[in-house]
């Protein structure tokens, strides 16, 4: 695109975006013809190779490091993915943590690593992405939504691993049911097949 140009390809960030089901996401955008950033926190070498598979579809694609138990580094990075994409169109809020941590032996700091990166971050997200115009997003790793339907807790049984994890999914449909009730859009859609 060279400047003058209008942006004519669509723009997506996708949380967790490395490995396993963020990749798929990342690789289905690019497919449908999204120029793509990924987060990762611990997963460099995944991502990477993400990337590279990404870009060898045609399409722009960086990789961002995000420990998303911080919400100013989640409200960060969708400026950071914003500028290196030259605006964003989606957000696909995928990453999540999946800690052990049965009810019986589960500390504050259990109960607060997990909110913070399966509520709050994704939440963070969302509302960095008014700044840019986002138009269309998605909450996926244990939530399913689709409008006008309510949310619905979904997370696999091997991925749920006690109070503090079943009670974050549970706290992510309440919001995320919020923001749908509040929005004057439909602002999340229950797949990649929804209209941005």
């Amino acid at each position: 695109m060279t400047r003058g140009q209008p942006q004519t390809r669509r723009r997506a960030l996708v949380t967790g975006g490395a490995i396993r089901l963020g990749r798929a996401i990342a690789l289905g955008l690019a497919d449908a013809g999204f120029d793509v950033a990924i987060t990762y926190h611990r997963s460099g070498a995944a991502a990477r190779t993400t990337v590279r598979d990404l870009r060898r579809r045609g399409v722009r694609a960086v990789a961002l490091r995000a420990d998303l138990r911080s919400a100013a580094a989640a409200r960060g990075l969708v400026g950071d993915a914003a500028r290196a994409l030259g605006g964003l169109d989606a957000l696909v809020n995928n990453a999540a943590g999946f800690a052990r941590t049965p009810l019986a032996t589960s500390a504050a700091g259990d109960w607060r690593a997990l909110l913070a990166i399966n509520l709050i971050a994704p939440l963070a997200c969302r509302k960095a992405c008014t700044a840019f115009g986002t138009t269309f997003s998605f909450t996926t790793a244990g939530v399913a939504c689709s409008v006008p339907a309510p949310p619905v807790i979904s997370a696999p049984a091997e991925a749920t691993s006690g109070a503090p994890f079943d009670l974050s999914w549970a706290a992510v449909a309440a919001a995320t049911q919020y923001v749908v009730d509040e929005s004057t859009s439909s602002s999340f859609a229950g797949g990649l097949t929804g209209s941005p």
